[in-house]
């Protein structure tokens, strides 16, 4: 459930995903960066891994600041490559 007066979590999901499918095709085979905050990354996956959104807190509890997830999107499937992973001098 949104706060009052926020993007609804259906709304940002889609936009999200939407533009990570823009991304992907705009750079096909190539490796892009794309930061984004933490409640919106995980409903974001939640969408592109056909999750259902109310589970995004149980599925994903925490990703942390500046970790790296990883995913390998074409036109029909998206694979998750890697979650959650500390960047390199971060004590795991």
């Amino acid at each position: 459930h949104p706060f009052p007066g926020a993007e609804d979590p259906v709304a940002a999901a889609g936009r999200g995903a939407a533009a990570l499918r823009r991304i992907a095709a705009a750079h096909d085979g190539e490796r892009v960066l794309v930061v984004a905050h933490n409640t919106l990354l995980r409903l974001v996956l939640c969408r592109l891994l056909s999750i259902p959104l109310g589970e995004y807190r149980r599925v994903f509890p925490q990703l942390r600041n500046a970790a790296v997830t990883e995913l390998r999107m074409d036109p029909d499937r998206v694979g998750l490559i890697s979650l959650n992973l500390p960047c390199d001098g971060e004590a795991a």
